[in-house]
């Protein structure tokens, strides 16, 4: 995959949708925010109530879904979500995240819901780590589809 647009592509964006396993086996997919980082890396934060992150304390596979109507690019990203311990981490996401917060839409005055969350017990900062993609780009004459297994296929 072109890393380059790929990643411009991820950075550019900032909404997707994740979807998680309940404990009954059903589907369960949710709008979420996001940050990335230049190895594709994918942060997301919740709250510690919210079914994403009770469903990824069972199971830690996730799907997310990335795109956009204007401009036809679609990623799709299957990949193993863990809990980001590290203090220094969680300070750069949060503050990258909370950046991103209030640079979201005016008009909305609760969203994203970290905004309503009062401190740093609140809520849970989530890593995703790429094992499946599959980059669809529509938006030349040429179209773009692309698929790979692993994050060093996405580097290529």
């Amino acid at each position: 995959m072109n890393s380059k647009r790929s990643l411009e592509f991820l950075k550019n964006n900032r909404l997707a949708t994740i979807a998680t396993m309940s404990l009954e086996g059903n589907p369960q997919a949710s709008l979420i925010y996001y940050v990335t980082d230049d190895n594709f890396h994918i942060y997301m934060v919740t709250s510690t109530e919210s079914r994403k992150i009770k469903n990824i304390f069972r199971k830690n596979k996730v799907a997310l879904v990335i795109g956009q109507e204007v401009e036809p690019i679609v990623l799709q990203i299957e990949g193993e979500a863990k809990i980001v311990d590290d203090q220094d981490k969680k300070k750069e996401i949060a503050n990258r995240y909370l950046k991103l917060a209030n640079e979201s839409n005016p008009k909305s005055i609760n969203w994203p819901p970290i905004r309503k969350i009062p401190s740093e017990s609140g809520f849970i900062i989530v890593e995703i780590m790429i094992t499946w993609f599959k980059f669809s780009d529509f938006s030349k004459t040429e179209s773009l589809i692309i698929e790979g297994i692993s994050e060093s296929d996405i580097l290529k």
